[in-house]
């Protein structure tokens, strides 16, 4: 089993990533699918190492792939920057998935993480895990356990990536065996991984109104659990569900518990739909459920 300390953190100045740097050699991890930037430092493309998808026969022009960095820190983090102030919504696909150091080959690192890729739920069905891609590594830092991380990182001692709100985070971890280990993931963490596309498509929804900069990672938590709640209560169309997590994000926790909602959630059962039902309501009656709600919290 790998043994390993896990850290998250964020990355913040340069003096920060010269400390990170003599860990290893720093690594671009690149989805060329998505759009292919080219291989930067790297002379060709023998230079860097593909990552095999076990689900999909990619020639290795159109593998994820790592590609070396080159240069001092202060280049490094030049352009680090330059990647971080490009503007993206939460549901954007990226190219540039993060940079990755190690001490280890690259050519090692690769086979790594495409051995992780392939994962098994707890039905029997292969499922490919892009947790490469931040999108999705963001919300596993809620979803997993940090020995489950750990794992996932394996050889890697830095892991940087650009989260939502456009900053620099950073999962670090020293394993100190690198022996296999069973990777296995609950019924509930799996049903948490497969809402993070429509958890991104709700955040980039929810950016048309408000700062999503200012939500942290409790208030993206409580977003994915309003989505949950809504599939449970019989809100089965994704816009709906959609619309019913970013309306509750700044209601109390219980609000969903309120008379009117159950009343509502019995509606779209039968059949209803859950924007032409709200659409009835006026801003009285959100405030009241807000009021009660917030008393029976109490």
């Amino acid at each position: 089993m790998i043994k390993a300390a896990l850290r998250v953190q964020a990355l913040t100045d340069f003096d920060q990533l010269q400390g990170l740097l003599a860990a290893g050699q720093i690594s671009a991890l690149i989805d060329p699918l998505i759009f292919d930037p080219g291989l930067g430092d790297a002379e060709d493309l023998s230079s860097c190492a593909t990552v095999r998808n076990p689900f999909l026969d990619q020639p290795p022009l159109q593998r994820l792939r790592l590609q070396p960095v080159q240069g001092g820190a202060s280049r490094i983090w030049k352009s680090m920057n330059v990647c971080r102030e490009q503007s993206l919504s939460p549901d954007d696909p990226r190219s540039l998935c993060g940079w990755v150091i190690s001490p280890h080959p690259i050519s090692s690192i690769s086979r790594y993480i495409s051995r992780r890729l392939g994962q098994q739920k707890p039905s029997g069905r292969q499922a490919l895990l892009r947790y490469y891609d931040p999108r999705v590594l963001q919300r596993l830092q809620s979803i997993l356990d940090r020995n489950q991380l750990a794992f996932l990182l394996g050889p890697i001692h830095h892991w940087v990536f650009i989260d939502h709100a456009g900053c620099f985070r950073m999962f670090s971890s020293c394993p100190q065996s690198m022996t296999q280990s069973e990777f296995s993931l609950s019924d509930s963490q799996w049903l948490s991984i497969d809402r993070i596309g429509l958890l991104n498509k709700t955040l980039a929804i929810g950016a048309e109104v408000m700062d999503i900069r200012q939500l942290n990672d409790q208030d993206i938590a409580n977003l994915d659990r309003l989505l949950q709640i809504a599939e449970f209560e019989g809100i089965s169309d994704d816009n709906a569900r959609m619309i019913f997590a970013l309306q509750g994000l700044r209601l109390p926790l219980n609000f969903h518990h309120h008379p009117e909602m159950t009343h509502l959630f019995q509606r779209c059962r039968e059949g209803e739909r859950y924007q032409e039902l709200v659409r009835e309501w006026g801003p009285g009656i959100w405030q009241r459920i807000a009021e009660e709600s917030k008393e029976n919290a109490l």
